[in-house]
């Protein structure tokens, strides 16, 4: 048995900040994941990126993790949001919102998951604070007053005071301790895929809302974007399925020719979505981060920028505690994340179901949303605020 202050399931992103802020606090952790290695050199980049705001970006800049990577970063000075469905009718309603309207800072910085990843997997290579459990998996996780017990598949038995599930939506630690949630059922799949274009982007992230699912280009260095693609299972399946050059062919034709001609940078990789919430962060010495407690719509940019904020928050309960499963630190932890995580969960659903719709009267309402944004300054720069920044909702929200 092998004793510890803080176990963490999970080495992807969100874990392995979780880990690389803990033991910069002094903590002594265990990191566990099924991947072969935590070498940086074996991360397969497929090419996803996450558009990080401010808060994220203050959190990465404080860990070392932004400046080695920056010139494979791009700032969005911009997003433009368009009705794909008019736009098929030659009728498009088109808003852009400009950072610089409520300051001197873009709304974001897009980064690269994969480089991001190997550069958190360097910084903890020079922490002797960690221990690192790859290709591990978990069979068993116990938590009660006195520590966490988890056993691995190879029979070892880790002990600690604070068990970290940040082992994803099919969490095994949500499971293994009873965590409700509350899930939207959803059968769309996501592509992720990078393209180059004859024309530049300008920093402008372009989404375009279809009602199968968004299309989002969000800028990377020189004339390349980052694509999101989302459809239903019956479309997805046949672009799955599909030549190389038929897809560029779709995807140059939902693209309305906005970047020019499109070329595949990096292929596509095709992502099951399925949105779920759980109805707490923590029980006992057992807390929940990242997509073990939210997996939101890819439509936003909220994903890792509320994972961040998981992470950010949860070393900061902790920073001075004698005990790290301390429960008036993990009821302050839910406190702050909690009411975050579910207005963006239920904001990012009501604005997927919004703009996917093919009503009438909900096209109509989208319509005259836009409308309303486009020509009022006001309700414009109040809806990048708050983009940018959820509003915190009370207290009573956690009940």
């Amino acid at each position: 048995m092998q004793d510890y202050d803080i176990l963490i399931a999970g080495a992807g992103q969100a874990g392995s900040l979780a880990a690389l802020a803990l033991v910069r606090q002094g903590w002594r952790v265990a990191m566990i994941d099924p991947r072969p290695n935590f070498d940086a050199g074996a991360i397969i980049d497929h090419g996803r990126t996450a558009a990080i705001m401010a808060d994220g970006l203050a959190f990465l800049e404080r860990h070392g993790l932004l400046a080695p990577i920056q010139d494979r970063c791009a700032p969005l000075w911009k997003m433009r949001l368009i009705d794909g469905i008019g736009a098929r009718q030659g009728k498009p309603d088109i808003i852009t919102f400009d950072a610089r309207e409520i300051g001197d800072q873009p709304f974001a910085v897009n980064i690269p998951n994969a480089p991001l990843l190997a550069q958190t997997f360097q910084a903890l290579a020079a922490e002797d604070s960690i221990t690192p459990f790859a290709g591990r998996k978990l069979v068993s996780a116990q938590c009660d007053e006195a520590g966490a017990r988890v056993e691995l598949d190879d029979g070892q038995v880790l002990t600690g005071r604070l068990l970290i599930g940040a082992d994803g939506k099919s969490s095994f630690v949500r499971q293994a301790l009873g965590f409700a949630t509350h899930k939207r059922p959803s059968q769309r799949l996501t592509f992720t895929l990078a393209v180059t274009h004859s024309l530049p982007h300008d920093f402008v992230s372009t989404e375009f809302h279809y009602d199968d699912g968004p299309l989002t280009f969000v800028p990377m260095p020189g004339q390349e974007s980052a694509v999101v693609w989302s459809h239903n299972p019956q479309r997805a399946q046949e672009l799955k399925d599909a030549d190389p050059d038929t897809f560029l062919a779709a995807l140059q034709h939902a693209s309305h020719g906005i970047l020019g001609r499109l070329a595949l940078s990096l292929q596509p990789v095709a992502v099951a979505q399925e949105p779920v919430l759980t109805r707490a962060y923590v029980k006992g010495r057992c807390a929940l981060m990242a997509e073990a407690a939210h997996a939101l719509p890819p439509i936003g940019a909220q994903g890792l920028n509320l994972s961040i904020g998981d992470v950010d928050a949860l070393a900061d309960s902790l920073q001075g505690q004698f005990d790290p499963g301390d429960s008036r630190a993990l009821a302050q932890y839910q406190r702050r994340r909690l009411p975050d995580a579910r207005f963006r969960f239920y904001g990012t659903n009501a604005l997927d179901l919004v703009t996917t719709s093919h009503k009438a009267p909900i096209r109509r309402l989208q319509q005259i949303g836009l409308q309303t944004l486009r020509s009022s300054a006001t309700l414009r720069q109040l809806a990048m605020r708050v983009g940018s920044n959820p509003l915190r909702l009370p207290s009573f929200f956690l009940t």
